[in-house]
């Protein structure tokens, strides 16, 4: 067999991986000449919004949004984590302009003026971060020596079991506690339940990382097709759903195929792509208005309640996004006091740490603000989160704001050059996929939720699913290699 052609394929292959990596190159350096531009406008608006608030409190976020399409347009993709990063800020900064939810408290307290000005340095911070971050981490020459298909077998075993358990933890979280959605749990009562926590609670919701690194490492499967460790995954997710009647388990599925299967390339599908997100965030306000007036989610396609909710769908729209940005606004206006010696982010390892050995010695900015604005409604479980920026200008004011935009955003940078050296497959690729929900996110909690959620619990959970499956595929390539050579002993 003459090994020409063959040979001649792994070099197009190579060469191809190199072109990609070259592109990718390019555009990194594109991207960092598109922020410095808008890090000098956006610093010229903030010095005149200083002097008048109410005419330029708008700019830096329409700027953020523009500079996300164009940011979109270069990577053509999702994947990248700090461009989901800056989307979600363009929600949480724009959005509250056009109203509040009406199950919201807050902003009726809090003014939003003081919340927009945190969030704008926050912006600014985010132009400047670009920059220096996409220097300083370079996207990789061309991913390494890739195995795909001892990957793919690895990741589909290990997606399977995962998805498996956390189906079978919801079921228990069933015997033990009932289920939301078309079950006799209240919504409110099962999320104080999760928050005031319950013997064997933690054990049980262990279902949630599990399921997100199942979906996770089913999407690492090259090629994608809807297989078994696909339908698993998205079946646990589902479950959650109904068990626990949050509504980001239905967005989940969506965002992790959105990120690692649609390329996004020219405007006009740029366009429909954000009329796609404006749908997806209008069905998500449309869940929340059902959980509000207390509907079955059989009414979820009743044609008159979908037009009682569009009659009043101003109040809803807005979400959580007003909410949040008031509590940047009680940041602002000093509500809450940081933690001593910069606890707030020293200390918030203790979260992720076995609540026994370390229990009430650790106190995050979303508990301290609950007590201090309601300490009857915080003593049954109940929150209102709090805006990740106003935790940073609580501890450090606007210089604080900007080194957690540093931060944060080479944190992300990281794991994203990470999954693209490894062809976004394996443990770093399912892990930057995970990484797209948190950085839809973190926003609305303090550092601590997210060291505990994602980079300690996410990743543990992920790592011992990665490891499960490779322990998976060896024994039965084992099993599977003992049984070919048994009738060549026989024959022998």
């Amino acid at each position: 067999m003459d090994p020409t052609p063959v040979r001649a394929k792994a070099q197009r292959k190579s060469n191809s991986r190199d072109i990609v990596s070259d592109r990718h190159r390019a555009s990194d350096l594109t991207l960092s000449f598109v922020s410095v531009i808008f890090a000098f406008l956006g610093t010229l608006v903030y010095a005149a919004s200083i002097y008048d608030t109410d005419s330029f409190s708008m700019v830096l976020p329409l700027m953020l949004l523009v500079f996300c399409i164009l940011y979109l347009r270069m990577r053509q993709r999702l994947y990248d984590l700090v461009l989901i990063e800056g989307i979600v800020l363009i929600m949480y900064t724009l959005v509250p302009h056009f109203g509040s939810d009406v199950g919201d408290p807050l902003s009726r307290v809090y003014h939003l003026d003081d919340g927009n000005w945190v969030h704008n340095q926050a912006v600014l911070a985010y132009f400047w971060s670009i920059p220096i971050v996409t220097m300083l981490i370079r996207s990789p020459a061309s991913p390494g020596s890739l195995n795909v298909k001892r990957r793919n077998a690895s990741a589909a075993y290990a997606a399977v079991i995962a998805g498996a358990i956390s189906i079978g933890l919801s079921m228990v979280y069933v015997a033990k506690f009932g289920f939301v959605v078309g079950g006799d749990t209240d919504y409110a009562d099962n999320f104080a339940l999760k928050q005031t926590g319950a013997s064997g609670l933690g054990i049980v919701l262990l279902s949630v990382p599990l399921s997100l690194s199942s979906l996770a490492l089913a999407l690492t499967i090259r090629p994608f097709k809807f297989r078994l460790p696909v339908l698993i995954a998205i079946a646990s997710l589902l479950a959650l759903f109904v068990v626990q009647g949050q509504r980001k388990y239905i967005v989940i599925p969506l965002l992790f195929l959105a990120v690692t299967q649609v390329r996004v390339k020219g405007l006009a599908k740029i366009i429909l792509f954000l009329v796609a997100i404006a749908v997806v965030w209008t069905f998500f306000c449309y869940l929340g208005y059902l959980r509000f007036v207390k509907l079955p989610i059989g009414s979820l396609f009743d044609f008159t309640t979908i037009m009682q909710f569009w009659a009043v769908r101003g109040n809803f729209l807005a979400g959580e996004t007003a909410a949040l940005t008031a509590t940047a606004s009680a940041a602002a206006q000093h509500i809450i006091s940081p933690l001593p010696y910069f606890g707030d982010y020293l200390q918030s390892w203790q979260m992720a740490s076995p609540q026994f050995l370390f229990h009430g010695s650790y106190v995050p900015a979303n508990e301290r603000f609950a007590y201090a604005f309601n300490a009857k409604t915080a003593a049954m479980g109940q929150g209102w989160g709090f805006d990740f920026w106003g935790e940073a200008f609580v501890v450090g004011g606007s210089a604080g704001v900007a080194l957690a935009a540093f931060a944060i955003t080479a944190l992300l940078r990281a794991i994203y050059v990470l999954a693209l050296r490894h062809g976004y497959t394996g443990f770093w690729g399912a892990f930057a996929i995970m990484g797209s929900y948190f950085a839809l996110w973190f926003q609305r909690n303090a550092f601590a939720y997210f060291l505990r959620e994602y980079l300690v619990y996410g990743a543990l959970i992920l790592c011992a699913s990665v490891v499960t499956g490779v322990i998976c595929r060896l024994a039965l390539t084992s099993r599977h290699r003992g049984n070919q050579m048994e009738p060549k002993d026989a024959t022998s």
